[in-house]
This record gives structure tokens, sequence and C-alpha cells, in this order.
């Protein structure tokens, strides 16, 4: 029996697919977010850019005014549009995001919806082909620090806050990082060479790369 270790807590289905194996699961939020009132703008926001679920959920809690939305991930692009939002452009990697936006929407301006702890990759981008963007930092993220003394088999990463919160406490190397998306793979490849990724950037597709993984040990 492997143990499995996420750093973020999984909903009821998602725990399952680890239950319904031989597998053992311990499961905590390594990241918390603080919504930052303040900067949660009230203009009409002719192009925004969402690379985040929480950033989504903000949004759509506070009523922001988006005419159009280009988004990061499927599963923040679908909160989006199931609340009304007009969503035109959707990239499973914020790098494939920033080389249409240079490509195809270089005379346009933007306003980038994020966490205080952001990336650099879209405004970096953006910056280089010159084209006008503000940021809101609408939200922040906050290291949840825990320390653990038993081995994992494998460890479950669903963002580079994460990895950078386990790691900052635990020097414990797990037989496999296994990371749900090649932007976290980056990070977690700073503390082990034993780097796997989901073939989708899902939760449940994270999960079931573990559990092929620990099969075939």
């Amino acid at each position: 029996m492997a143990r499995l270790l996420s750093t973020k807590k999984l909903t009821e289905s998602q725990r399952q697919l680890v239950l319904n194996t031989s597998h053992s699961l311990v499961e905590y939020n390594a990241i918390s977010t603080e919504v930052n009132q303040e900067v949660i703008p009230k203009k009409i926001i002719k192009n925004a850019i969402i690379t985040s679920q929480t950033a989504a959920k903000i949004c759509i809690k506070h009523q922001l005014k988006l005419k159009r939305v280009f988004c990061v991930g499927q599963k923040t692009a679908r909160l989006l549009i199931n609340a009304g939002y007009n969503v035109v452009l959707i990239c499973t990697y914020a790098n494939f995001l920033s080389q249409i936006l240079v490509e195809a929407y270089r005379n346009e301006t933007f306003d980038l919806l994020c966490s205080t702890q952001r990336l650099n990759t879209i405004p970096s981008a953006l910056t280089s082909a010159g084209i006008d963007f503000k940021e809101h930092h609408i939200y922040s993220t906050l290291a949840n620090y825990k320390s653990f003394s038993n081995q994992f088999d494998a460890v479950l990463f669903f963002s580079p806050s994460a990895v950078k919160s386990f790691f900052s406490v635990n020097e414990i190397t797990p037989n496999y990082l296994v990371c749900i998306g090649e932007t976290t793979a980056q990070s977690a490849k700073k503390f082990s060479k034993n780097i796997s990724i989901s073939r989708t950037t899902s939760i449940e597709s994270c999960i079931a790369r573990a559990i092929k993984l620990l099969q075939n040990q």
C-alpha cells in the first residue's frame, strides 16, 4: 500500500479516486487565499485576463463587469461561462495565451486579474511586445506551513506556491512529485528529479497520474 499526500484538500469524488485503490491518502491545504477588497476594480473592463479559478470566483462573487475574458484553464473558463461571461479565448498554459495575445491582439489593452504572487509569464510577454495592460492583485496567496515526519510515495502539487510552501518546512524526498502542469513542475524540479506531470491541468488527472505511477512500482 502506497502513501499519497495531496497539498490541496480534495472533494469527496476526488478523494474516492484514491480510496478506491489500495493506497492511503493524507491531504491538507499548503496554501490559502485572501481577497484584496480594496483593489477589486469597479470599472467596466474591456479585455480581462484571468488565469486561475480563484480569480474567476472572485470576479463572479463581486459581479465584475467584464466585456471579454481571455482565460487559462478549462475549469476556470467553465466557471466564467456558467456565470454568463463572454470567454473568447481558453488556453492550457499562460505561455500559450501570451503568444496568442502578442500575435493577434497587439493593438488591444488588457486588465490582468491575478494574485500578488502571480508568475511573470504574461506580464513579461505583454511588456516585451509593447502591449498596454494593468494588473489588479485581487487576492493574495498565503503559505500554510505543515511539516511531516513520515515518508510519502507520491506528493501531489497543484501550484508553484504549494511547492514552495511544502518544501519550506519539509526535507523528505517522495518517490514522485506529481504536478498539475509544466509551471508547477518547473518549481518542483528545484527539489527533485522524480517529476511527473498530469496529462491535463485538472486535479483528477493529477490523481490518476499518481495512481498509475504507483501501480508500476
